[in-house]
């Protein structure tokens, strides 16, 4: 459901491809973008605020690569 385009293809289309490596995949980049996040969280609570700002930059350069 959240890989984008993929429920819009034939179900022919759809099984030529690995459903759970597709599935491995979001879930780690899922993963890698929360993390980024939730450590400027916690390094903009513990430390200045400007790590979470840094950490923001980070993850929209993380998620635009993704979707690149």
């Amino acid at each position: 459901m959240l890989i984008g385009g993929f429920n819009t293809l034939s179900e022919a289309q759809r099984n030529l491809y690995d459903k759970s490596k597709l599935v491995k995949a979001m879930r780690n980049s899922l993963l890698l973008w929360a993390l980024i996040l939730a450590i400027g969280v916690v390094l903009s609570y513990f430390v200045s605020q400007y790590f979470g700002i840094i950490s923001f930059i980070i993850w929209l350069i993380v998620l635009f690569r993704a979707f690149h």
